[in-house]
Protein backbone atom coordinates (compact mmCIF):
# COMPACT_ATOMS: atom_id res chain seq x y z
CA UNK A 1 0.00 0.00 0.00
CA UNK A 2 1.14 3.68 -1.14
CA UNK A 3 1.28 6.17 1.94
CA UNK A 4 -0.52 9.07 0.83
CA UNK A 5 0.72 12.42 2.69
CA UNK A 6 -1.57 15.53 2.74
CA UNK A 7 -2.19 18.38 5.61
CA UNK A 8 -5.04 21.05 5.65
CA UNK A 9 -5.21 23.97 7.29
CA UNK A 10 -6.76 27.40 8.26
CA UNK A 11 -5.74 30.64 9.43
CA UNK A 12 -7.55 33.12 11.82
CA UNK A 13 -7.63 36.60 13.91
CA UNK A 14 -8.24 37.24 17.35
CA UNK A 15 -12.21 38.11 17.90
CA UNK A 16 -14.69 38.53 21.05
CA UNK A 17 -16.01 35.46 19.92
CA UNK A 18 -15.44 32.03 20.88
CA UNK A 19 -14.32 30.44 16.98
CA UNK A 20 -13.93 32.74 13.53
CA UNK A 21 -15.34 31.18 10.44
CA UNK A 22 -12.38 31.69 7.91
CA UNK A 23 -13.86 29.42 5.45
CA UNK A 24 -17.45 27.99 4.67
CA UNK A 25 -17.33 28.28 0.86
CA UNK A 26 -20.69 30.02 0.63
CA UNK A 27 -19.70 32.48 -1.48
CA UNK A 28 -16.36 31.13 -3.47
CA UNK A 29 -12.85 29.44 -2.57
CA UNK A 30 -12.57 31.91 0.34
CA UNK A 31 -8.84 32.57 -0.81
CA UNK A 32 -7.59 28.98 -1.40
CA UNK A 33 -5.69 28.16 -4.36
CA UNK A 34 -4.21 25.53 -6.41
CA UNK A 35 -0.68 25.44 -6.34
CA UNK A 36 2.60 23.54 -7.58
CA UNK A 37 2.06 20.64 -10.65
CA UNK A 38 0.28 19.11 -11.28
CA UNK A 39 -2.41 21.40 -9.39
CA UNK A 40 -5.24 20.02 -7.87
CA UNK A 41 -8.77 21.48 -9.62
CA UNK A 42 -10.74 23.36 -6.90
CA UNK A 43 -14.34 23.73 -6.89
CA UNK A 44 -17.44 23.83 -5.06
CA UNK A 45 -19.73 20.89 -3.75
CA UNK A 46 -22.80 20.28 -2.47
CA UNK A 47 -22.14 16.69 -1.77
CA UNK A 48 -24.00 15.28 0.88
CA UNK A 49 -22.00 14.56 4.15
CA UNK A 50 -18.90 16.81 3.03
CA UNK A 51 -20.97 20.33 4.01
CA UNK A 52 -20.22 20.86 7.61
CA UNK A 53 -21.37 24.52 7.26
CA UNK A 54 -23.85 26.78 5.32
CA UNK A 55 -24.78 24.44 2.18
CA UNK A 56 -21.73 24.40 0.21
CA UNK A 57 -17.64 22.86 0.87
CA UNK A 58 -14.62 23.05 -1.22
CA UNK A 59 -14.15 19.83 -3.48
CA UNK A 60 -9.75 19.45 -3.80
CA UNK A 61 -9.58 16.87 -6.59
CA UNK A 62 -5.61 15.96 -6.60
CA UNK A 63 -3.98 15.32 -9.93
CA UNK A 64 -1.36 13.30 -9.00
CA UNK A 65 2.21 14.07 -6.80
CA UNK A 66 2.74 17.12 -5.84
CA UNK A 67 3.78 17.63 -2.19
CA UNK A 68 2.54 21.34 -1.85
CA UNK A 69 -0.42 21.87 -4.02
CA UNK A 70 -2.27 24.59 -1.78
CA UNK A 71 -1.59 27.85 -0.48
CA UNK A 72 -3.85 30.34 1.70
CA UNK A 73 -2.24 33.68 2.14
CA UNK A 74 -3.58 35.85 4.84
CA UNK A 75 -4.82 39.36 3.54
CA UNK A 76 -2.73 40.89 7.03
CA UNK A 77 -0.55 39.68 9.31
CA UNK A 78 -2.84 38.31 12.38
CA UNK A 79 -1.75 39.90 15.95
CA UNK A 80 -1.75 35.93 17.76
CA UNK A 81 -2.19 32.54 16.49
CA UNK A 82 -3.63 30.09 18.44
CA UNK A 83 -5.24 26.93 17.77
CA UNK A 84 -6.80 26.15 13.71
CA UNK A 85 -9.57 23.77 12.99
CA UNK A 86 -11.00 22.15 9.99
CA UNK A 87 -13.35 19.23 8.32
CA UNK A 88 -12.29 16.76 6.40
CA UNK A 89 -14.43 14.39 4.12
CA UNK A 90 -13.03 10.98 2.14
CA UNK A 91 -15.57 8.59 0.20
CA UNK A 92 -14.89 5.03 -0.15
CA UNK A 93 -16.35 5.55 -3.51
CA UNK A 94 -13.88 7.89 -4.64
CA UNK A 95 -10.95 6.47 -3.97
CA UNK A 96 -10.94 2.54 -4.93
CA UNK A 97 -7.85 1.60 -5.02
CA UNK A 98 -7.53 2.19 -1.51
CA UNK A 99 -3.88 4.44 -2.26
CA UNK A 100 -3.49 5.83 0.94
CA UNK A 101 -3.28 5.56 4.54
CA UNK A 102 -2.81 9.07 6.10
CA UNK A 103 -4.75 12.37 5.60
CA UNK A 104 -3.27 15.93 7.19
CA UNK A 105 -0.54 15.01 8.54
CA UNK A 106 1.71 18.42 7.74
CA UNK A 107 1.12 22.21 7.41
CA UNK A 108 3.71 24.47 6.59
CA UNK A 109 3.40 28.05 7.95
CA UNK A 110 5.93 30.90 6.25
CA UNK A 111 6.26 34.46 6.79
CA UNK A 112 8.90 36.96 6.55
CA UNK A 113 9.30 37.29 10.24
CA UNK A 114 12.99 37.05 11.68
CA UNK A 115 11.70 34.62 14.23
CA UNK A 116 9.54 32.96 12.02
CA UNK A 117 10.15 31.45 8.12
CA UNK A 118 8.96 28.53 6.93
CA UNK A 119 7.82 26.25 9.42
CA UNK A 120 6.22 22.69 9.53
CA UNK A 121 3.71 21.05 11.88
CA UNK A 122 2.76 17.33 12.15
CA UNK A 123 -0.28 16.72 13.80
CA UNK A 124 -0.91 13.92 16.49
CA UNK A 125 -3.42 11.03 17.41
CA UNK A 126 -4.61 13.61 19.97
CA UNK A 127 -5.29 16.73 17.08
CA UNK A 128 -7.87 14.20 15.50
CA UNK A 129 -11.86 13.53 15.88
CA UNK A 130 -14.30 11.81 14.60
CA UNK A 131 -17.23 13.99 13.47
CA UNK A 132 -19.54 11.75 13.79
CA UNK A 133 -18.97 10.57 16.82
CA UNK A 134 -17.37 13.26 18.87
CA UNK A 135 -14.37 10.78 19.97
CA UNK A 136 -11.24 10.90 19.10
CA UNK A 137 -9.65 9.34 15.92
CA UNK A 138 -5.97 8.69 14.91
CA UNK A 139 -3.98 10.48 12.58
CA UNK A 140 -3.16 6.95 10.55
CA UNK A 141 -6.55 6.68 9.06
CA UNK A 142 -5.28 2.58 8.70
CA UNK A 143 -6.31 0.05 5.88
CA UNK A 144 -9.68 1.69 4.13
CA UNK A 145 -12.56 0.95 5.67
CA UNK A 146 -15.67 3.15 4.35
CA UNK A 147 -16.20 6.42 4.42
CA UNK A 148 -14.05 9.11 6.70
CA UNK A 149 -15.63 12.14 8.83
CA UNK A 150 -12.46 13.69 10.36
CA UNK A 151 -12.07 16.82 12.20
CA UNK A 152 -7.92 18.22 13.19
CA UNK A 153 -7.59 20.73 15.53
CA UNK A 154 -3.63 22.38 14.98
CA UNK A 155 -1.98 24.26 17.47
CA UNK A 156 0.39 26.97 15.79
CA UNK A 157 0.40 29.25 19.08
CA UNK A 158 3.99 29.41 19.48
CA UNK A 159 4.77 30.60 16.01
CA UNK A 160 6.19 33.50 15.64
CA UNK A 161 5.26 36.64 13.61
CA UNK A 162 7.00 39.48 15.41
CA UNK A 163 7.77 41.94 12.27
CA UNK A 164 5.85 39.93 9.72
CA UNK A 165 4.86 41.53 6.63
CA UNK A 166 2.89 38.85 4.89
CA UNK A 167 1.78 35.68 6.24
CA UNK A 168 0.89 31.80 4.14
CA UNK A 169 -0.06 28.61 4.96
CA UNK A 170 1.18 25.87 3.00
CA UNK A 171 -0.90 22.92 2.64
CA UNK A 172 0.72 18.98 1.82
CA UNK A 173 -0.46 16.19 0.00
CA UNK A 174 1.24 13.60 -1.56
CA UNK A 175 -0.57 10.63 -3.68
CA UNK A 176 0.36 9.83 -7.15
CA UNK A 177 -3.63 8.28 -7.57
CA UNK A 178 -6.48 10.85 -8.82
CA UNK A 179 -8.85 11.32 -6.39
CA UNK A 180 -11.38 14.27 -4.66
CA UNK A 181 -11.44 15.23 -1.10
CA UNK A 182 -13.76 17.92 0.59
CA UNK A 183 -12.73 20.42 3.10
CA UNK A 184 -15.00 22.65 5.12
CA UNK A 185 -15.58 24.44 8.31
CA UNK A 186 -12.17 26.35 8.33
CA UNK A 187 -12.03 27.62 11.55
CA UNK A 188 -9.71 29.65 14.03
CA UNK A 189 -10.77 28.75 17.95
CA UNK A 190 -10.50 31.09 20.59
CA UNK A 191 -10.11 29.79 24.23
CA UNK A 192 -9.40 30.89 27.46
CA UNK A 193 -5.73 31.99 27.83
CA UNK A 194 -2.80 33.33 30.24
CA UNK A 195 -3.69 31.73 33.14
CA UNK A 196 -2.24 32.37 36.29
CA UNK A 197 -0.31 30.24 37.55
CA UNK A 198 0.95 30.35 34.08
CA UNK A 199 0.95 26.71 32.54
CA UNK A 200 3.66 24.32 33.30
CA UNK A 201 4.57 27.14 36.09
CA UNK A 202 4.62 27.36 39.46
CA UNK A 203 2.40 28.62 42.40
CA UNK A 204 3.60 29.66 45.33
CA UNK A 205 1.95 27.98 48.40
CA UNK A 206 0.63 31.27 50.54
CA UNK A 207 1.74 33.46 47.84
CA UNK A 208 -0.59 32.70 44.97
CA UNK A 209 -4.02 33.11 46.24
CA UNK A 210 -5.90 33.31 43.12
CA UNK A 211 -6.55 31.46 39.92
CA UNK A 212 -7.19 33.30 37.01
CA UNK A 213 -7.23 33.68 33.28
CA UNK A 214 -8.50 35.57 30.30
CA UNK A 215 -11.94 34.39 28.67
CA UNK A 216 -12.08 33.30 24.81
CA UNK A 217 -15.31 35.86 24.60
CA UNK A 218 -16.86 38.26 27.13
CA UNK A 219 -20.30 36.87 26.36
CA UNK A 220 -20.26 33.45 27.87
CA UNK A 221 -23.28 32.25 29.84
CA UNK A 222 -20.66 30.62 32.40
CA UNK A 223 -17.56 29.35 32.98
CA UNK A 224 -16.09 26.30 34.96
CA UNK A 225 -13.34 25.66 37.41
CA UNK A 226 -12.48 21.66 37.73
CA UNK A 227 -9.12 21.27 39.86
CA UNK A 228 -7.28 18.63 41.14
CA UNK A 229 -3.99 16.29 40.70
CA UNK A 230 -5.16 13.86 38.43
CA UNK A 231 -2.48 10.65 38.57
CA UNK A 232 -0.77 10.76 35.04
CA UNK A 233 -0.28 7.42 32.92
CA UNK A 234 3.25 7.11 32.80
CA UNK A 235 3.15 5.41 29.53
CA UNK A 236 1.75 7.78 27.73
CA UNK A 237 2.75 11.89 28.64
CA UNK A 238 0.69 13.17 25.71
CA UNK A 239 -1.86 12.05 26.70
CA UNK A 240 -5.26 14.83 26.93
CA UNK A 241 -7.70 14.39 29.24
CA UNK A 242 -11.21 14.01 27.45
CA UNK A 243 -14.47 15.72 28.44
CA UNK A 244 -15.88 12.53 29.55
CA UNK A 245 -12.69 11.55 31.41
CA UNK A 246 -11.60 15.04 33.06
CA UNK A 247 -14.97 15.15 35.27
CA UNK A 248 -13.95 11.86 36.57
CA UNK A 249 -10.66 13.18 37.64
CA UNK A 250 -11.26 16.26 38.59
CA UNK A 251 -13.69 18.78 41.14
CA UNK A 252 -15.63 21.62 40.02
CA UNK A 253 -14.50 24.29 42.13
CA UNK A 254 -15.97 27.58 40.99
CA UNK A 255 -18.71 29.15 38.47
CA UNK A 256 -19.29 32.35 37.36
CA UNK A 257 -22.10 33.32 34.98
CA UNK A 258 -22.13 35.92 32.74
CA UNK A 259 -18.07 36.21 32.96
CA UNK A 260 -16.61 39.56 31.86
CA UNK A 261 -13.00 39.20 29.72
CA UNK A 262 -11.26 38.23 32.80
CA UNK A 263 -12.09 35.81 35.51
CA UNK A 264 -10.75 34.43 38.70
CA UNK A 265 -11.00 32.05 41.89
CA UNK A 266 -9.85 31.50 44.97
CA UNK A 267 -6.78 29.19 45.18
CA UNK A 268 -7.65 25.87 46.63
CA UNK A 269 -5.71 24.31 49.10
CA UNK A 270 -1.83 22.92 47.88
CA UNK A 271 0.54 20.15 48.85
CA UNK A 272 4.62 21.35 48.28
CA UNK A 273 5.32 19.33 45.44
CA UNK A 274 2.32 18.10 43.50
CA UNK A 275 1.08 19.15 40.61
CA UNK A 276 -2.30 20.54 39.63
CA UNK A 277 -4.41 20.55 36.48
CA UNK A 278 -7.05 22.91 36.29
CA UNK A 279 -9.47 23.10 33.09
CA UNK A 280 -11.60 25.65 32.21
CA UNK A 281 -15.04 24.71 30.98
CA UNK A 282 -17.19 27.27 28.90
CA UNK A 283 -20.94 28.05 27.46
CA UNK A 284 -21.52 27.98 24.80
CA UNK A 285 -19.88 24.32 25.21
CA UNK A 286 -17.95 25.19 21.24
CA UNK A 287 -15.63 27.23 22.82
CA UNK A 288 -12.52 24.99 23.47
CA UNK A 289 -11.56 23.44 27.07
CA UNK A 290 -8.38 24.87 28.54
CA UNK A 291 -5.90 22.30 30.27
CA UNK A 292 -3.37 23.61 31.94
CA UNK A 293 -0.99 22.80 34.90
CA UNK A 294 1.47 23.68 37.73
CA UNK A 295 3.19 22.69 40.66
CA UNK A 296 2.87 23.97 44.21
CA UNK A 297 6.42 25.01 46.39
CA UNK A 298 6.55 26.70 49.45
CA UNK A 299 9.59 28.55 47.70
CA UNK A 300 8.90 32.30 47.07
CA UNK A 301 10.98 33.01 43.62
CA UNK A 302 14.13 35.93 43.97
CA UNK A 303 13.97 39.45 42.98
CA UNK A 304 16.93 40.32 41.46
CA UNK A 305 17.99 44.20 41.76
CA UNK A 306 21.10 44.87 39.38
CA UNK A 307 21.26 48.92 41.15
CA UNK A 308 20.30 52.25 40.34
CA UNK A 309 21.36 53.54 36.38
CA UNK A 310 24.80 55.45 36.45
CA UNK A 311 26.36 57.88 35.05
CA UNK A 312 30.14 58.22 34.93
CA UNK A 313 32.89 60.00 33.01
CA UNK A 314 36.38 59.83 31.80
CA UNK A 315 37.18 63.42 32.99
CA UNK A 316 40.95 62.64 31.24
CA UNK A 317 41.73 59.66 32.47
CA UNK A 318 42.30 56.69 30.10
CA UNK A 319 39.67 54.92 32.09
CA UNK A 320 36.48 54.73 35.18
CA UNK A 321 36.04 51.35 37.04
CA UNK A 322 32.83 51.11 37.75
CA UNK A 323 31.11 48.82 40.47
CA UNK A 324 28.11 46.20 39.59
CA UNK A 325 25.84 45.87 43.18
CA UNK A 326 23.47 43.44 43.34
CA UNK A 327 23.49 42.86 46.73
CA UNK A 328 19.94 44.20 47.20
CA UNK A 329 18.60 41.51 45.30
CA UNK A 330 16.13 39.15 47.67
CA UNK A 331 15.10 35.92 48.74
CA UNK A 332 13.67 33.85 51.21
CA UNK A 333 16.08 31.37 51.59
CA UNK A 334 14.76 28.59 49.86
CA UNK A 335 15.89 26.05 48.77
CA UNK A 336 18.88 27.46 48.84
CA UNK A 337 21.46 30.82 48.76
CA UNK A 338 21.21 32.91 45.74
CA UNK A 339 24.14 32.52 42.83
CA UNK A 340 24.59 35.54 40.46
CA UNK A 341 25.23 35.75 37.11
CA UNK A 342 26.19 38.74 35.25
CA UNK A 343 26.07 39.60 31.66
CA UNK A 344 27.06 42.27 29.18
CA UNK A 345 23.98 42.98 26.98
CA UNK A 346 25.12 46.30 25.09
CA UNK A 347 28.07 48.72 24.50
CA UNK A 348 31.64 47.97 23.40
CA UNK A 349 32.93 44.79 24.86
CA UNK A 350 34.06 44.80 28.31
CA UNK A 351 35.29 41.89 31.41
CA UNK A 352 33.50 41.91 33.97
CA UNK A 353 35.61 41.05 37.05
CA UNK A 354 33.35 38.36 38.44
CA UNK A 355 30.60 37.43 36.67
CA UNK A 356 29.44 35.25 39.12
CA UNK A 357 29.58 37.79 42.74
CA UNK A 358 27.05 39.65 43.89
CA UNK A 359 28.88 42.63 43.73
CA UNK A 360 31.42 43.40 40.85
CA UNK A 361 33.70 45.56 38.35
CA UNK A 362 33.85 46.39 35.20
CA UNK A 363 36.52 49.38 33.47
CA UNK A 364 35.54 50.99 30.83
CA UNK A 365 38.16 53.11 28.51
CA UNK A 366 35.81 54.12 25.73
CA UNK A 367 32.46 55.81 25.08
CA UNK A 368 29.52 53.92 22.88
CA UNK A 369 28.35 55.79 20.29
CA UNK A 370 27.62 59.33 20.32
CA UNK A 371 25.40 61.75 18.42
CA UNK A 372 26.29 64.94 17.21
CA UNK A 373 25.04 66.84 20.53
CA UNK A 374 27.71 64.28 22.68
CA UNK A 375 25.09 62.28 24.33
CA UNK A 376 26.31 58.70 24.80
CA UNK A 377 24.56 54.74 24.34
CA UNK A 378 24.86 53.03 27.50
CA UNK A 379 26.40 50.00 28.47
CA UNK A 380 24.32 47.90 29.77
CA UNK A 381 24.24 45.13 32.01
CA UNK A 382 21.74 42.06 33.34
CA UNK A 383 21.84 40.40 36.66
CA UNK A 384 20.47 36.58 36.88
CA UNK A 385 19.84 35.35 40.31
CA UNK A 386 18.76 31.50 40.69
CA UNK A 387 18.04 30.42 44.08
CA UNK A 388 18.16 26.79 42.83
CA UNK A 389 14.60 26.31 41.90
CA UNK A 390 13.49 29.80 40.34
CA UNK A 391 15.21 32.74 38.56
CA UNK A 392 14.80 36.75 38.04
CA UNK A 393 16.53 38.86 36.32
CA UNK A 394 17.48 42.97 35.95
CA UNK A 395 19.37 45.22 34.16
CA UNK A 396 21.59 48.61 34.92
CA UNK A 397 22.40 51.00 32.62
CA UNK A 398 26.33 52.73 32.58
CA UNK A 399 26.10 55.81 30.79
CA UNK A 400 29.92 56.99 29.93
CA UNK A 401 30.77 60.11 28.95
CA UNK A 402 34.25 62.77 28.40
CA UNK A 403 33.34 65.08 31.25
CA UNK A 404 31.15 65.30 34.34
CA UNK A 405 29.08 68.25 32.52
CA UNK A 406 27.85 65.74 30.45
CA UNK A 407 27.37 62.80 32.38
CA UNK A 408 25.01 65.56 34.58
CA UNK A 409 23.29 66.52 31.70
CA UNK A 410 22.54 62.47 30.48
CA UNK A 411 21.40 61.97 34.41
CA UNK A 412 18.78 65.22 34.08
CA UNK A 413 21.04 66.97 35.84
CA UNK A 414 23.25 71.14 35.92
CA UNK A 415 24.70 72.60 33.26
CA UNK A 416 27.83 74.68 33.29
CA UNK A 417 26.60 78.28 34.92
CA UNK A 418 26.64 80.55 31.47
CA UNK A 419 26.21 77.47 29.05
CA UNK A 420 22.68 78.26 27.15
CA UNK A 421 23.61 77.21 23.66
CA UNK A 422 25.26 74.51 21.58
CA UNK A 423 27.32 74.75 18.29
CA UNK A 424 23.87 75.10 16.36
CA UNK A 425 22.73 78.22 18.11
CA UNK A 426 20.10 76.77 19.61
CA UNK A 427 19.33 77.04 23.36
CA UNK A 428 17.89 74.48 26.32
CA UNK A 429 18.83 70.99 25.96
CA UNK A 430 21.04 71.89 23.13
CA UNK A 431 23.88 73.01 25.57
CA UNK A 432 27.54 71.91 24.82
CA UNK A 433 28.66 71.73 28.39
CA UNK A 434 31.06 74.96 27.72
CA UNK A 435 30.61 78.24 28.04
CA UNK A 436 31.71 80.35 24.62
CA UNK A 437 30.83 82.35 21.95
CA UNK A 438 27.43 80.74 21.23
CA UNK A 439 26.58 81.50 24.35
CA UNK A 440 27.32 85.00 23.77
CA UNK A 441 25.57 85.04 20.48
CA UNK A 442 22.30 83.66 22.42
CA UNK A 443 22.20 86.77 24.86
CA UNK A 444 22.87 89.17 22.06
CA UNK A 445 19.99 87.98 20.25
CA UNK A 446 17.45 87.66 23.36
CA UNK A 447 18.84 91.25 23.88
CA UNK A 448 17.93 92.76 20.21
CA UNK A 449 14.78 91.24 20.97
CA UNK A 450 14.15 92.76 23.72
CA UNK A 451 15.51 96.14 23.21
CA UNK A 452 12.02 98.16 22.91
CA UNK A 453 12.15 100.59 25.46
CA UNK A 454 8.18 101.23 25.67
CA UNK A 455 7.46 97.11 26.06
CA UNK A 456 8.62 95.63 28.73
CA UNK A 457 10.06 91.67 27.57
CA UNK A 458 11.53 88.69 29.32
Amino acid sequence: MRKCLAALMILGWVSAGYAVMLADFESGLDGFVATGSPAPTLSLSTQPGAVTSGSQCLRVYHNGTNFWPLRWVAPSVPARLGKLQIDITCFAADWPTQPWTRFCEKIALQSNAPGGGWVEYTTTTANWTNRLTGGPAPVDWGAWDGDMFRTVTIDISNYNLTGATYFQINLSFNCATPGPYYIDAVRFLDEPRNPHPANNGVAVIGYDTELSWENATNSLNWVKVWFGAPVENPNDPNTILSPDTYKNLLTNIYTETNPGATSSCPMPSLTNGVKYTWVIESDPNTVPLAFWTFTASTNVPPTANAGADQYRWLGGQPSVVVTLNGSASTDDGQPGPLSYLWEQTAGPAVTIANPNAAVTTVTLTELANTTEEGSAEPYVFRLTVNDGQFTSTDTVQVTLNMDSCRASIEAGGYYFYGDIAGPNGIGGNNRDCRVDLYDLAEVAVNWLGCSNIFEACN
